[in-house]
């Protein structure tokens, strides 16, 4: 009897085992999909405007990836004001959120 059990016992503690080896990561992409090769995020133009943050106590604006704030030197001159579609600056110069497409908020 107690040969059958151990016997038994051994038999799913194998057949677990190799059940368990032919388990493949669910998250892993196929092997016939190519690798796309990774690419680096696009860098912004220095001076393009990208988004506007607008909230009660802040008023940011990111340029080129990077974040200002009024008074702020950018470009050459300092930021004046910043709205929620265009910041100005202090030498008249006007940046648009979307320039391109001719949209005021």
């Amino acid at each position: 009897m107690l040969v059958r059990v151990l016997a038994l016992t051994l038999s799913f503690s194998l057949a677990a085992e190799i059940q368990a080896e032919s388990l493949r990561d669910p998250t892993k992409p196929p092997s016939w999909v190519a690798q796309a090769p990774t690419k680096s995020a696009p860098v912004a133009p220095v001076g393009q405007l990208q988004s506007i943050l607008v909230s009660r106590e802040k008023r940011v604006a990111i340029v080129g990836g990077r974040a200002f704030e009024q008074g702020d030197a950018l470009m050459g001159s300092t930021i004046k004001r910043i709205e929620r579609d265009a910041v100005w600056l202090a030498d008249g110069r006007k940046l648009v959120l979307f320039p391109k497409l001719g949209i005021q908020l």
